[in-house]
């Protein structure tokens, strides 16, 4: 009896003109967006290949200490090939990142407003699942229980001999069925463009990362499939169910992912970038108001040269206003750190935001990875001061060397013309090579899956729910 059903049930969805527009319209959407995402990952791909090639070439012709303070340091992570699947915070993430000492990272992402919100901006994959699937999920089901009962076959169904437990789970294994085969399709056919059309490859890791995605998309569909049969459980009038339904997306899908940030951003506001560049100012303003005339004073006893003078006050200004600077910096990073916690916990009160943030979170492209971009981004400035003021000092030391080797052979040849000049040493090479490593590695696959279950035992335990709600509405339904 079960398997009748399940096969009637199947027909009568797939047969239906509203499914066939339903399932045109998901296929287009998904196979153009993998399109377009294709095309926009080879792009980066070439400008990461050719920048990274410039770069290259720049830092071959560095051998001065000095230059290569100067020209610094150029950091920035391969895009990544789920980005055709799951953009997320790629924008922000795979940007370049240059270090100079005595300065801050630059082009680095220091936002106002909460970076998660982007999240939800992309179009992809993710985006296509979250807004266009689950509403249209919606659409399909809402009348699958109610409507029956308008038309009077619901009653007919309960006067025969099937038990009601038989034609509910039917209903909702064949609803799931017609649900999640247009999504494994449009999933397959995107996986094939990129693979055999597009020619990319995805490394192992790429591919786990991948499967678990696809298994949140399921999850996710099948929640909304459970809340609109439920609600078609509990109701009377289709016109009744569908308004509930659409209620429910609206506030689920746009309003709290889009509503939450803003007020996130009035509870625990980001101090504006013009206060921070004022802090900067005012602590290299006491720097130099303050200290330099004691500085340059203490460099005058060293050298003898004013261009020496110049370049040793230079030196030691720069590293004490980055020494200063850096309580800043931590203080800044932290108050982004706890508004983008905040946003998170609030907004998972929508399973859009948390369908959201764990497939970004699985793809490694998301907020844990962002805010690791900006922590290691820091520590590598600190350690990349540290180093090049190492070098620094080691130039000083040599230039201090040479010219206290040409006054004693200027005093020298003072008694004796033809003293001949001493072989002085050559300056210090610069081998790129030997500065700090810069990690900005995506999370390991295991630790992104396991950050991201805590989502994905929510959208589960929701949808579980709310099929058992269904299953008590159903079995208390008066089909009258």
């Amino acid at each position: 009896m079960f398997f009748a059903c399940f096969r009637k049930e199947i027909l009568n969805s797939m047969l239906s003109t509203r499914y066939a527009l339903v399932f045109a319209l998901f296929i287009g959407l998904t196979f153009a967006a993998t399109i377009m995402r294709t095309e926009l990952y080879k792009k980066q791909v070439a400008v990461y290949a050719e920048d990274q090639r410039q770069y290259q070439a720049l830092i071959d012709s560095t051998e001065s200490v000095f230059m290569a303070n100067e020209i610094g340091i150029t950091h920035a992570r391969r895009p990544s090939a789920l980005g055709i699947f799951v953009a997320g915070l790629e924008n922000e993430i795979n940007r370049f990142v240059s270090f100079s000492a005595g300065g801050t990272p630059q082009n680095l992402p220091r936002p106002i407003n909460l970076v998660s919100f982007q999240c939800f901006m992309q179009f992809d994959m993710v985006f296509i699942i979250n807004v266009v699937c689950s509403l249209l999920a919606l659409l399909l089901v809402f009348d699958g229980v109610c409507g029956e009962s308008e038309s009077g076959t619901l009653k007919v169904l309960l006067a025969g001999p099937l038990p009601r437990d038989v034609i509910i789970l039917s209903k909702l294994a064949a609803g799931l069925f017609t649900l999640l085969a247009p999504l494994a399709l449009a999933w397959a056919a995107s996986i094939c463009y990129v693979f055999f059309a597009a020619n990319i490859m995805l490394t192992p890791d790429e591919t786990t990362r991948l499967i678990w995605i696809i298994v949140l998309s399921f999850l996710y569909i099948a929640l909304f499939f459970a809340i609109g049969i439920m609600v078609s459980c509990w109701v009377k009038r289709s016109a009744t169910s569908l308004a509930v339904c659409l209620f429910f997306w609206i506030i689920a899908v746009p309003a709290i992912p889009n509503l939450v940030p803003m007020a996130v951003q009035h509870i625990l506001p980001v101090p504006p970038q013009a206060r921070i560049s004022a802090e900067y100012f005012a602590i290299s303003r006491d720097v130099h108001e303050t200290l330099e005339p004691q500085i340059r004073e203490e460099s005058g006893r060293k050298f003898t040269d004013i261009g020496a003078v110049n370049q040793d006050v230079e030196y030691r200004v720069g590293k004490e206003i980055v020494k200063r600077s850096e309580a800043v910096d931590r203080y800044y990073l932290s108050i982004i750190k706890r508004q983008l916690a905040l946003d998170q916990s609030i907004s998972r009160a929508s399973p859009a935001a948390g369908f959201v943030y764990a497939a970004s979170d699985v793809a490694g492209l998301g907020v844990r990875d962002f805010l690791a971009l900006v922590e290691e981004s820091d520590r590598y400035q600190h350690g990349y001061n540290d180093y090049s003021f190492k070098l620094i000092d080691k130039a000083n030391a040599a230039q201090q060397e040479i010219q206290r080797m040409m006054d004693e052979w200027q005093k020298q040849q003072e008694k004796n013309p033809m003293t001949p000049m001493p072989q002085l040493p050559e300056p210090a090479r610069v081998r790129f090579r030997d500065y700090p490593k810069f990690d900005v590695r995506p999370l390991p696959a295991a630790v992104a899956i396991r950050n991201a279950m805590p989502d994905m035992v929510m959208l589960c335990g929701i949808a579980v729910l709310a099929l058992l709600l269904a299953l008590v509405g159903f079995m208390r339904y008066d089909a009258r």
